[in-house]
C-alpha cells in the first residue's frame, strides 16, 4: 500500500487522535510545520522534515526543532515571516516536492481557535489535484477533502463519522447528483449562498457523488 504523509500543523490537536493516525500509518513521512514541532516532540514522533517561520512558536520550540535537526540529521527550513503563504501551505508544497512517491497528505492540527487559519487550510485542500495527491484536513471530529468534477464513490464503512456535508468552493457546482445518501439530489446546482447540502448521511453500502463543474468541499463529521 502506498503510504501517506502526515503534516503536523500548529493548531489544536487531540493527542490521542493523532496517535491513532500515526499507528494507522506507521511508515508515514512526517512533516512538522512551525508549532507542529511541539506536537511531534510531545508525542515522541521524529519528523522527516521541519518547516516554518516560527513567528508564532515559542523560542523553545524552535530550539527543539534545531536540536532535533542537528541530532538526527533532519533538514529544517526556516521561512521568512514576510511570505505569501502560511506555514501549512508551505508544508504541503514541501510534501509534494520532497515525497512525490508517497500517497495522500493528512493535515493534523489544522483546525482550532483561528477561523482564518481553518479557512486557509480548507482552501489548500485542492492543491494536490494535478499531482494526483488527495489532501485531507482531519481532527477528532471531522475529515475534509476537495472533490473535482466527475464521479466519486464512497463505501459506507469508510466514511468518517455519521454526517456528510458538501459546500461549493468558488464557482457554483452544477449537475450535482447524490445517490446512496439519505437525501439524494438529481442535477442540482449549489451556490455559496445556501446550506442545502449540509448534514446528509450515507444510507446505502456505496454512495456516489457526481457533478459537472466547480469544486466541492466534502466534510465528514461526528459529534
Amino acid at each position: 500500500m502506498t503510504n501517506v504523509i502526515l503534516i503536523f500543523s500548529g493548531g489544536a490537536l487531540d493527542d490521542r487522535f493523532a496517535e491513532g493516525i500515526r499507528k494507522k500509518y506507521p511508515e508515514a513521512k512526517i512533516i512538522a510545520a512551525d508549532r507542529g514541532i511541539e506536537a511531534t516532540e510531545r508525542l515522541h514522533i521524529k519528523p522527516d522534515f521541519i518547516i516554518g517561520d516560527f513567528d508564532s512558536a515559542s523560542e523553545a520550540a524552535y530550539q527543539t526543532a534545531a536540536e532535533l535537526a542537528s541530532k538526527y540529521g533532519i533538514e529544517i527550513e526556516r521561512l521568512n515571516p514576510m511570505k505569501n503563504d502560511t506555514d501549512t501551505e508551505a508544508a504541503v508544497k514541501a510534501a509534494m516536492q520532497r515525497f512525490p512517491g508517497e500517497g495522500s497528505i493528512y493535515i493534523l492540527g489544522g483546525t482550532g481557535t483561528r477561523l482564518d487559519h481553518v479557512l486557509g487550510n480548507v482552501s489548500i485542500l485542492g492543491m494536490g489535484h494535478e499531482a494526483g495527491k488527495e489532501i485531507f484536513l482531519v481532527d477528532s471530529h471531522n475529515r475534509a477533502r476537495m472533490l473535482f468534477p466527475g464521479s466519486h464513490s464512497f463505501e459506507k464503512s469508510g466514511i468518517f463519522g455519521t454526517y456528510v456535508s458538501f459546500f461549493p468552493i468558488g464557482e457554483p457546482v452544477t449537475k450535482l447528483i447524490l445517490t446512496g445518501f439519505k437525501y439524494g439530489l438529481n442535477g442540482a446546482t449549489l451556490t455559496g449562498l445556501s446550506t442545502r447540502a449540509v448534514s446528509n448521511e450515507v444510507k446505502d453500502e456505496t454512495a456516489n457523488v457526481t457533478f459537472s463543474t466547480g469544486r466541492l468541499l466534502m466534510i465528514e463529521s461526528e459529534d
